[in-house]
């Protein structure tokens, strides 16, 4: 199994079970997991099914991340997810976590 394959099946089986931000976060930091394909499979995920566990768990990530100390991404690193994040704000369907964190 190539590791692009391997860090796809990660992420989208994270995002399928339960949504675990200090695990993603553990995954990220010792590069297991790509910070890139996270980004875009999230994106989707959250452009495909908009639950508030979902958002909630996508804003939480990019705080964790940005904020940890080293810092593991910096927001630039998620910007399809917070792109899409931005797009659900302006459809009026963000959560309040969301509005908090980047408004």
């Amino acid at each position: 199994m190539s590791n692009s394959i391997g860090v796809g099946l990660i992420n989208v089986s994270i995002l399928q079970r339960k949504l675990n931000v200090p695990v993603t976060v553990a995954l990220l930091r010792s590069s297991l997991v790509s910070i890139n394909v996270t980004d875009q499979q999230l994106a989707k995920s959250l452009s495909t099914d908009l639950r508030l566990n979902r958002m909630s768990y996508a804003t939480e990530l990019i705080r964790e991340c940005s904020t940890a100390d080293p810092p593991v991404a910096t927001q630039a690193h998620f910007a399809y997810t917070i792109d899409t994040l931005n797009q659900i704000f302006k459809a009026g369907k963000a959560n309040d976590e969301f509005v908090t964190v980047f408004c």
